[in-house]
């Protein structure tokens, strides 16, 4: 409710939740245009011109992420698309442009100080390995299933453990990570 005093008497106008929304934020202003200014197609056109005008505003960008971190709907429907090919074609040209380049230079950036142990882990094995104390991994059957491995398991980090891998398989690989029964 708002209270206008009009001539020294207080005139009380009762305000809808939508006039407060208006008031509120003048990005969605456009969003209410009375039905005498125009036709249904131009009022169709005036919100589009708004909700992209309010797309490009900060306010939105920051709800759009905030959604998208604690959306499990979006992660489940973002993993399907980037399975599609089209997907695919998408992120190929993202970590081939200069913005997906420096994000994957921050990423690594950022897990290698996030995890030292294990990229220390992953140098001594690649290191044993070059120098012949490990055997290539393609060269060995996966430890849980009867596949070619592909890759080394570390069951720990720690310094004196860090030539203790298994050779495994991409796929139980990708299961002992996420703590999947094998």
């Amino acid at each position: 409710m708002d209270a206008i005093r009009v001539n020294g008497n207080v005139k009380v106008n009762q305000v809808s939740p939508r006039t407060q929304l208006v008031r509120s934020d003048s990005n969605l202003i456009d969003f209410f245009i009375g039905d005498n200014a125009m036709d249904n197609k131009e009022k169709k056109e005036a919100n589009l011109k708004a909700v992209h005008r309010y797309r490009k505003t900060e306010k939105y960008k920051i709800a759009l992420r905030h959604y998208r971190q604690k959306s499990e709907k979006h992660k489940v429907s973002n993993k399907r698309y980037q399975k599609t090919e089209k997907g695919k074609a998408t992120l190929r040209r993202y970590y081939q442009s200069e913005k997906g380049k420096v994000a994957s230079r921050k990423f690594s950036l950022l897990y290698n100080i996030r995890y030292p142990e294990r990229r220390k882990a992953g140098n001594a094995v690649n290191s044993a390995i070059r120098a012949g104390k490990l055997p290539c991994p393609n060269s060995l059957q996966c430890y849980y299933c009867p596949n070619p491995a592909q890759e080394y398991h570390h069951p720990n980090y720690a310094k004196k453990h860090r030539l203790d891998v298994l050779p495994i398989c991409k796929k139980c690989h990708i299961k002992l990570r996420f703590k999947m029964v094998i």
